[in-house]
């Protein structure tokens, strides 16, 4: 646009350019009236500088990275090509592999130490879970070397319920800063009744939101509540679960991805519905859980969204030790 009190023609200091970033695709009328320019799927180098960058805060550490990270580069593009991602669809994303080099990160400058092969696994099972076709870490393995540390001291549940359990932790984080909203892929939603029975015992009275598709609880002032039920969440810190509400998935973007501002010492978000949005402070011990069916997540749900959250595979079978899944096979063999 230009100033009222020019002219096309005046000085071009007074000429200002317009920058729209968006994560959605835009309508042809807006993608017309502008210079598209879309960000391509980056190369293993550029992957390596922006990993430089993020461990640049502590150059001891980063040293102890440094023969790790063009490894774990290569991996994750390999997992970003893998020929079995479903209808090419891109269920991990940068913000996989950035969340992935900043844990790796926080582990190392807590020991002194290179990663370990317990502390490998761990960080590429929490950031690149949720998608059975493949497994991670065996694709990690080909890259980079896994070393085992006999002198590793740290606690670490690589398992399902435990990856998830890290996750729900409300007290001080012990390794990392925070820890992403959190996607449950499930079926039939029985990962509700798992979550609640076994993950959120010591919460007090986790709140769970369940949508639906009735006329009525489609109109604009009972998304309206909804909106507000999350926002007292927010602000008190209490753990809410949402079900079957993937259309308020775009009005609670910034919240699943964790786009805050920061003043004051104090957290905060944009919550509200299209253009109306609000500034909410968000509380430390808050946790937002997403639940949502396996299939519809793999067909129908935002990439933008799937990639900013910590996925899981959340069933009963997913729950069995090693033993009682032995028996389920045994007992499926016998029958």
């Amino acid at each position: 646009g230009l100033d009222f009190d020019s002219n096309e023609e005046g000085n071009a200091s007074n000429r200002v350019a317009f920058v729209g970033i968006s994560n959605w695709a835009l309508d042809p009328a807006k993608t017309n009236r502008g210079i598209l320019v879309q960000r391509e799927v980056p190369s293993s180098d550029e992957l390596v500088v922006s990993a430089f960058g993020i461990c640049s805060t502590d150059e001891p550490t980063l040293f102890l990275l440094q023969p790790f990270i063009p490894g774990m580069a290569t991996a994750y593009l390999e997992i970003y090509s893998n020929p079995d991602r479903n209808e090419e669809r891109e269920f991990f994303g940068l913000c996989d592999f950035y969340s992935l080099i900043k844990m790796i990160f926080s582990f190392c400058k807590k020991t002194k130490k290179r990663p370990s092969a317990n502390q490998l696994i761990y960080v590429i099972r929490r950031n690149f879970g949720g998608f059975d076709v493949i497994d991670p870490v065996d694709i990690f393995r080909k890259h980079i070397t896994f070393e085992v540390d006999v002198g590793d001291t740290l606690d670490l549940d690589s398992s399902p319920p435990g990856l998830i359990r890290a996750n729900l932790i409300k007290t001080e984080p012990q390794y990392f800063d925070e820890c992403r909203s959190l996607l449950l892929l499930t079926e039939n939603y029985a990962a509700l009744t798992i979550l609640r029975q076994r993950f959120l015992v010591g919460d007090e009275d986790p709140v769970v939101i369940f949508g639906s598709s009735f006329s009525k609880d489609e109109e604009y002032t009972q998304i309206c509540r909804i909106i507000n039920r999350v926002k007292v969440c927010v602000a008190t810190g209490r753990t809410v679960v949402l079900l079957n509400l993937d259309e308020l998935c775009e009005n609670l973007f910034a919240a699943f991805s964790q786009d805050y501002i920061y003043h004051g010492g104090q957290r905060f978000v944009n919550m509200g519905l299209g253009s109306r949005r609000v500034k909410c402070r968000v509380h430390k011990q808050f946790r937002l859980i997403l639940i949502a069916n396996r299939e519809a997540v793999y067909k129908d749900f935002p990439i933008p969204l799937i990639n900013r959250m910590e996925k899981h595979f959340l069933a009963m079978s997913s729950i069995l030790t090693h033993q009682q899944q032995r028996i389920v096979e045994e007992v499926a063999a016998w029958v």
